[in-house]
């Protein structure tokens, strides 16, 4: 078994919406979120993802729409929780 194309064929799939306007409801979401949590002429306050927070996760949690739990990132080990916390870090940062 190649275990890197299963990988990817099996992610490669879930970034496909399976509801028509998902993504805009979630972009109103956000912003609605961010502008009732924020106040007028003042930079909106985005907390740092840090690797205590990704160690931290709650086990035996139901896997979502992509069937990873949170023991996959808690049992990686720490290279995988410092990844994890710069890409969601990268993801937050206003542009």
């Amino acid at each position: 078994m190649n275990i890197l194309a299963e990988f990817s064929n099996h992610f490669s799939q879930l970034g496909d919406c399976n509801t028509p306007g998902t993504d805009n409801k979630y972009r109103s979401f956000v912003s609605e979120h961010l502008l009732l949590n924020s106040t007028p002429g003042q930079p909106v306050y985005i907390p740092a993802i840090d690797v205590n927070l990704v160690q931290e996760l709650k086990c035996r949690i139901a896997a979502g729409h992509d069937n990873i739990v949170n023991e996959h990132p808690i049992y990686a080990g720490p290279n995988l929780a410092v990844h994890l916390c710069l890409l969601f870090n990268a993801m937050l940062c206003p542009q």
